[in-house]
């Protein structure tokens, strides 16, 4: 059954979040559900029916910047090494920055079955709290 209306749309978010209290970090894996997900991970999130990649939230802050520059969130699909999409977002001393917005691709559709999972890499940073929320739209 196909949707009549975009009032009809149905929403969903998926939340990950990674905390690296050492120094020098520039890399994070995110974790959803309470377990970390990446490349090799069974336990990445898998989607119930067809959806499509609608737009992300990232709130991160760190305790110290040690080298300028925005981070890189990717999205990367099946346990893949290669990004399917990527939003480029600053990591603020506390209370730390937001931002929201498109991700580089919105014609991201999952197929039933299909696994994802998130990372973020860039210029070292001390201490990082990171939050992100993933909105797909099930079709």
């Amino acid at each position: 059954m196909s949707r009549q209306r975009a009032a009809d749309r149905a929403i969903v978010h998926e939340m990950f979040q990674s905390t690296d209290f050492g120094s020098a970090i520039i890399v994070l894996v995110f974790g959803a559900d309470g377990q970390s997900v990446f490349s090799t991970n069974a336990t990445n999130p898998c989607a119930p029916s067809a959806m499509k990649l609608s737009r992300v939230g990232i709130h991160a802050a760190c305790g110290a910047i040690n080298s300028a520059g925005d981070w890189t969130l990717r999205l990367r699909v099946n346990e893949s090494l290669s990004d399917s999409a990527t939003i480029s977002f600053p990591i603020a001393t506390l209370p730390g920055s937001k931002t929201a917005g498109q991700m580089s691709s919105a014609a991201i559709i999952l197929q039933a079955g299909d696994t994802y999972y998130i990372q973020a890499d860039g210029p070292s940073r001390n201490i990082i709290l990171a939050r992100a929320i993933i909105q797909w739209e099930i079709l």
